[in-house]
């Protein structure tokens, strides 16, 4: 299937499965979940899609935040987050490791955490019978040369 049939088909919005956003949020203590819908927000303050977050100003809010953007587009949402790391703002995002992209290296992440193994994602609460990307943590702390980078089995999240 295409990638814009499942986008029609599916829409854009998959939810992070519970066991892994719990894992991180014990390490963060996330404040805002800054890409969901009312059904599937991982935080009590979140923005939706209809306050569209690319247009607010992330840095302002205090606390680590939660993004697990629509993949498609990526490039807004890690411009977006480069950008307003750069004005403080402390993000840590779930997304595919697309990090050769000459966007990607104008504001390196303080560290990248490849998954080993797919994570599980959810559409309107039911587990979807597969992922076809890889997935990465994009920790924006404070602007560095080379971000920390490390591996983590996806079970050890559990």
């Amino acid at each position: 299937m295409s990638k814009e049939a499942f986008k029609t088909i599916h829409g854009n919005v998959f939810e992070t499965p519970e066991f892994l956003f719990n894992t991180l949020n014990k390490e963060f203590n996330f404040e805002f979940d800054l890409a969901c819908n009312i059904e599937n927000s991982k935080c009590k303050n979140f923005f939706t899609e209809k306050e569209d977050s690319l247009l607010q100003d992330w840095h302002k809010i205090d606390g680590w935040l939660w993004l697990n953007p629509p993949y498609s587009p990526l490039k807004p949402w890690i411009v977006k987050a480069q950008e307003e790391n750069a004005k403080g703002a402390k993000i840590v995002m779930l997304v595919p490791p697309h990090i050769t992209s000459r966007y990607f290296q104008q504001h390196l992440p303080s560290e990248i955490r490849f998954i080993v193994g797919r994570v599980p994602f959810y559409l309107n609460g039911k587990l979807m019978k597969s992922n076809t990307s890889d997935s990465c943590l994009l920790i924006y702390d404070q602007k560095v040369r080379q971000p920390k980078i490390s591996y983590v089995e996806r079970d050890s999240l559990k």
